[in-house]
């Protein structure tokens, strides 16, 4: 049921004294507290509300049925109130109403009246207080609407079958409405169970499934340009969780500010990717897959893949119909915010200038983009027309071709039988890329798993090993281990190292330092699902240290606390680095 057909029933179901039951299911972050919320206060705006009191109450970690009956006891407050945020004055109130003790001195004669009159003096006493009113908290409970949220949530102790009797007794004997709040999904074994009181105590029962449209309404502001674009992206992506929307959100508020100098493109394709990204970070169980996303390029996106699966069949009409190619470094610098909780600024601002620069270079653009304008425009006999197309925009635009790009122009002239001219390409982009920094040709840090072709591979690894390190790697792994935190440029550097590099380090390392620097290389093999750069530098980190262990029986004990124990073969150190009065021996 959308959001608007439900906040006819949550109206219809505020409108009436009759006592009721009704139950609103949906997966977590749907807004259903949000939606209730709304449906009371719009209600209690408009003065339509038939009864005088409300409690809203958690069952989250709750373990038995009388830390419900508390809770709600404690939550309750008047609807006429300026808020119905329960506090100690209305825990008071509520506790000295005339309501109450005259509920209490009907149920419980004058020993539980005069347990009321000291818990008001006991009210600063938390701890006093509650154990002198659980033996009359669902006394007080009557005549009013109660919430109870978190139904799937509760703690070991507290069943569902406790929970569904206990709201039963409100309706029936304390004239209560009663409104649930759950995730059906999140019940587990406790499914069966409740479908089967469900019947018996519910009166309706809602399934809460709101659209992208009204989840973006519910969690933006749509005045505002940014959100109301991001807007309109939730919606092409059919995002429904608030939450993930609303963190979406947050993370865009520290990135457009940056953005603001720079062509509104620019602006743009990051929204619309950290709203893609962030779908898939958050909410993966229902987002296309990281990797997934993260390999794309624009052959892959316009032939797919060879056999697609029936999940990749789905994913790659959500993304055609959204626009999303391929993933490029902009693209990568944001979901590495996204992955590590914080945006590193100065990557976002090389990336989305050079974006900015590439926009304002219609030529440029044009040229890259024609052969595959040729690819998907017809069904023409014109191979001819798009090898020349292809050739020239290696030949005329390598300085603003990404290493993607080159992939996949490579790609598609062996795919059209003609790995001479493929193999012809790479010496012109090498040549018109001389200048580049040693970090432009670290293949890793392009965070892509798509296999990339063997001869930009090797052209690319034989540039970084020629180029002198610009860096201190040993500086910049003792500093990741003394504050367990690194940025984008940290990870480019280590992961642009050879193993012969890491080598050297571990051969010049003594004392803690050398097992600090141990313990950070390390350290990037720990995560779940890593990213290529993560994946390289425990790699080599490993095989520098295999490495050092084959070298001799007392290397292969050092070593073994780090990556367990390998067989000892006779090897001399390499040339780049003999010294035997340093390091690990």
């Amino acid at each position: 049921m959308s959001t608007q057909l439900a906040q006819r029933e949550m109206r219809r179901f505020l409108s009436t004294r009759e006592p009721e039951v009704l139950s609103i299911s949906g997966r977590w972050g749907v807004g259903k507290t949000f939606g209730w919320r709304a449906a009371l206060d719009k209600a209690r705006a408009s003065g339509t509300l038939p009864m005088e009191r409300y409690a809203y109450a958690s069952a989250f970690g709750l373990k038995n049925i009388d830390d419900l009956k508390t809770a709600i006891f404690q939550a309750t407050v008047r609807l006429d109130a300026p808020s119905i945020e329960p506090s100690l004055n209305s825990f008071r109130e509520n506790l000295s109403s005339l309501d109450g003790l005259a509920n209490i001195g009907e149920r419980s004669g004058r020993r539980i009246a005069k347990l009321a009159g000291r818990l008001v003096s006991l009210i600063p006493y938390g701890d006093k207080a509650a154990d002198l009113i659980l033996p009359g908290a669902a006394l007080l409970i009557r005549n009013q609407i109660v919430c109870i949220d978190d139904i799937e949530r509760t703690g070991a102790g507290l069943d569902v079958s406790d929970i569904l009797g206990f709201v039963s007794m409100l309706r029936e004997e304390k004239r209560c409405k009663v409104v649930l709040l759950l995730n059906e999904e999140g019940l587990g074994a406790d499914h069966k169970i409740f479908r089967t009181y469900l019947e018996k105590v519910v009166d309706q029962a809602i399934d809460y499934k709101p659209t992208a449209k009204e989840s973006a309404a519910a969690a933006l502001d749509l005045k505002d340009p940014t959100e109301a674009i991001l807007a309109k992206k939730i919606e092409q992506l059919g995002i429904t969780n608030i939450r993930v929307i609303t963190r979406i959100k947050r993370f865009l508020r520290h990135l457009v500010p940056a953005l603001s100098a720079l062509h509104p493109d620019v602006t743009k394709q990051a929204v619309s990717s950290t709203a893609l990204l962030g779908w898939c970070v958050f909410e993966p169980a229902l987002a296309p897959k990281l990797d997934y996303v993260k390999s794309l390029n624009d052959y892959s996106s316009m032939f797919g893949r060879e056999d697609p699966s029936e999940e990749e069949t789905r994913w790659n009409a959500v993304l055609s119909t959204y626009g999303y190619t391929s993933t490029d470094e902009l693209d990568h610098a944001i979901l590495a915010g996204l992955l590590t909780g914080g945006f590193d600024m100065d990557v976002i601002a090389r990336e989305a200038t050079r974006l900015h620069e590439q926009i304002g270079k219609v030529e440029v653009r044009a040229g890259i983009r024609k052969p595959w304008d040729i690819l998907g425009d017809s069904f023409e006999p014109d191979d001819a027309a798009l090898k020349d197309a292809l050739v020239a925009s290696v030949t005329h635009f390598s300085s603003d071709m990404s290493a993607q790009g080159l992939d996949e122009v490579m790609t598609m002239l062996r795919d059209l039988g003609d790995s001479l001219a493929a193999d012809a390409m790479l010496p012109i982009y090498m040549e018109a890329r001389k200048d580049e920094p040693r970090e432009f040709f670290n293949l890793a840090r392009q965070m892509t798993n798509r296999p990339v072709d063997t001869a930009i591979v090797e052209a690319f690894q034989s540039r970084l090993d020629a180029e002198p390190l610009t860096r201190d790697p040993k500086a910049i792994l003792l500093k990741i281990d003394r504050d367990k935190c690194w940025n984008q440029e940290d990870t480019d550097f280590l992961s642009s190292m050879s193993e012969d590099d890491y080598y050297r380090v571990l051969r010049q390392g003594r004392g803690e330092e050398l097992r600090s620097v141990i313990r950070a290389g390390l350290l990037f093999g720990q995560f779940q699902n890593p990213e290529p750069r993560y994946v390289e530098i425990s790699g080599r980190m490993k095989a520098a240290l295999r490495r050092i262990g084959k070298e001799n029986p007392l290397n292969a004990m050092r070593v073994k606390p780090y990556i367990g124990r390998e067989p000892v073969t006779e090897a001399e150190p390499p040339e780049v680095y003999q010294n035997s009065e340093t390091g690990a021996d």
